[in-house]
């Protein structure tokens, strides 16, 4: 095929409109190689079902500028198996609305590479549907620097079970409000260990009633 046998050098002066025209036989064609050299707009001409023909080494092959590009339909349509081949770096790199768009079955299938790499900006703009279904193997995973990010609707909507996980490191970098506005059927699932995390200054914030579970 004249397109798949182009050099890298070529296939970046390619057109948007040469890409979204290319038919999934000639996108399964690709090669990391070609991909990789694609500009970071040309790999939105890709939609999420194109993605997904990409093998595991091709998304691999995206760059870092690629995935910061990359829009919330492409994130939408990719497979959750897809999105769970994605390097570390490429998704800390992914846009966070873009990133709110995903579906849950996409957060399930999330790596605790992958949760562990996510920022505070990224985790603040998921959906409480998105934070609800984040494994908790994955959701100890995130970063305590990230964890103080979550709004206090994030929080709410955390389960028993994510919350009885949580690593004390976590724990100890929660934020006043965060712990204030935590259910108290949550709070009372947390083990000695977790509740040792908390400072005096974390326990002032909580109610009179989160106080007596």
């Amino acid at each position: 095929d004249q397109l798949t046998a182009l050099s890298t050098t070529a296939i970046s002066g390619l057109s948007n409109a040469a890409l979204i025209g290319m038919s999934d036989a000639q996108v399964t064609a690709l090669t990391s190689d070609q991909i990789s050299k694609l500009t970071a707009g040309q790999i939105t001409a890709f939609t999420g079902s194109d993605l997904n023909l990409f093998s595991d080494a091709e998304l691999q092959s995206i760059t870092t500028e690629q995935a910061a590009s990359l829009t919330a339909t492409q994130l939408s349509g990719m497979t959750a198996g897809k999105f769970g081949v994605l390097e570390t770096a490429d998704v800390k790199a992914l846009n966070a609305d873009a990133l709110s768009a995903m579906g849950t079955a996409q957060i399930v299938n999330f790596t605790s590479s992958q949760a562990a790499a996510l920022t505070g900006a990224q985790l603040a703009k998921l959906t409480t549907a998105q934070i609800a279904n984040f494994e908790t193997a994955d959701l100890v995973a995130i970063q305590p620097a990230a964890i103080k990010s979550l709004t206090p609707a994030q929080m709410k909507a955390l389960t028993t079970s994510q919350v009885a996980q949580l690593a004390t490191a976590q724990i100890a970098a929660l934020t006043g409000t965060q712990l204030a506005s935590m259910e108290t059927a949550d709070l009372s699932t947390l083990s000695s260990v977790q509740v040792g995390a908390l400072s005096n200054t974390q326990l002032v914030s909580l109610s009179a009633a989160q106080k007596e579970i």
